[in-house]
């Protein structure tokens, strides 16, 4: 008779089900809990908004890593492949000079 060992332990299983539950609440955007982020209280354009989200200072930034990717994303879909979206996508920095 043979015996497997369960791949989960129990604490593990509601480890995973407690980070799929807290993700399900996030903005797959900003990642901020959508509970907060959905409130009518919050809106900018809610003139009894108690609270409003505006741009960090300093911000917008380019991240130039990003700016590779989207390069790199870019020539893929020139090149018509049938599934660009499915194309993963690298860069790395390298040194000038």
């Amino acid at each position: 008779m043979t015996s497997t060992e369960t791949e989960w332990t129990p604490t593990e299983v509601a480890w995973m089900t407690a980070l799929a539950a807290y993700e399900a609440g996030q903005c797959p955007r900003c990642k901020g809990v959508l509970e907060e982020t959905t409130d009518i209280a919050r809106d900018f354009n809610n003139p009894f908004a108690t609270a409003v989200y505006l741009p960090a200072p300093g911000y917008p930034r380019m991240c130039h890593c990003c700016a590779a990717i989207d390069r790199s994303e870019q020539q893929t879909r020139a090149g018509n492949p049938q599934h660009p979206a499915a194309i993963l996508h690298a860069v790395h920095l390298v040194r000038r000079g």
